[in-house]
């Protein structure tokens, strides 16, 4: 079996740099690599970025905020976890140890949970895989993170 091809996200490492470290307007659109950015502030201690995907019809890629003074980064949406991990290293390189929120995880955990304490209401495929996918989640750094957390969870999704 061929092994897939890791995404490189070198853009986002340089777009957080960007946007976190810059005097740029706290509220300003630009383009950047591909990508429509979105940033929001009513303040310097907080922003909240949508990033979308530009094309005919734009893609949100990601949606998140990120609180200055304690360091939080509130993930909402991302497509998958390989890029969810890519942002999260991306603010590990540029502020050290960050809290993580996630709560797209938070409503997929529920979701999931669902399945499991109702497994006659479901098919049976779908309750082993919210049991599969429920082990993944646990297994996401998330609270107080490292780079050693990012870099072992993606060894054990690898």
């Amino acid at each position: 079996m061929a092994k897939q091809k890791k995404t490189s996200y070198k853009w986002l490492y340089r777009l957080i740099d960007r946007i976190t470290k810059s005097d740029a307007p706290n509220n300003n659109y630009f383009d950047y690599y591909g990508h429509h950015v979105n940033q929001l502030s009513g303040t310097v201690d907080y922003t909240s970025v949508t990033i979308y995907k530009r094309c005919k019809f734009p893609i949100t890629l990601l949606d998140f905020s990120f609180d200055y003074w304690t360091k939080e980064l509130v993930l909402e949406s991302y497509p998958d976890y390989e890029i969810r991990n890519a942002l999260v290293d991306a603010f590990l390189e540029c502020y050290g140890n960050i809290r993580v929120t996630d709560t797209q995880i938070l409503e997929t955990r529920k979701e999931y949970e669902e399945y499991i304490n109702n497994p006659d209401e479901y098919i049976e495929d779908a309750v082993n895989d919210a049991r599969e996918e429920l082990k993944l989640i646990e297994m996401l750094p998330m609270g107080w993170v490292t780079k050693t957390d990012i870099d072992e969870f993606n060894k054990l999704v690898a």
